[in-house]
């Protein structure tokens, strides 16, 4: 029952959410995943399911980008999206941890950053 409540409490806060909240919402869960996936990787475990999940938030994140309107932003946030990407890919094929963290920081500087101009 309580699970049940959980799911509708966080479908409620996704449906109310404005288009910024739900990318804050979305690098949160990227880096929840990532942290998730490192621990288990530390752990002697694969985390692959956690770090893809990971991936497929940032490459969501990558194809909303108005590359239109955002000009220059958006072709950095691409550029950052990408290495974010590759990062996680390469760094659990490689199981190394340390390869993952450096696209885990760069998750948790636009996390910050979604929530500093949130503000």
């Amino acid at each position: 029952m309580m699970g049940y409540a959980l799911d509708q409490y966080r479908q409620s806060a996704i449906a109310s959410s404005s288009p910024a909240g739900l990318i804050r919402m979305l690098l949160q869960k990227a880096v929840a995943e990532t942290r998730l996936g490192v621990k288990e990787m530390e752990e002697g475990l694969s985390g692959g399911t956690r770090l893809h999940k990971a991936q497929e938030i940032v490459a969501y994140l990558r194809s909303i980008l108005d590359r239109e309107k955002g000009g220059n932003l958006a072709v950095s946030l691409d550029a950052l999206y990408d290495f974010v990407y590759w990062r996680l890919g390469q760094g659990w094929l490689e199981r190394s941890p340390d390869k993952v963290r450096e696209g885990l920081d760069i998750l948790v500087q636009l996390k910050e950053a979604w929530e500093e101009a949130r503000a």
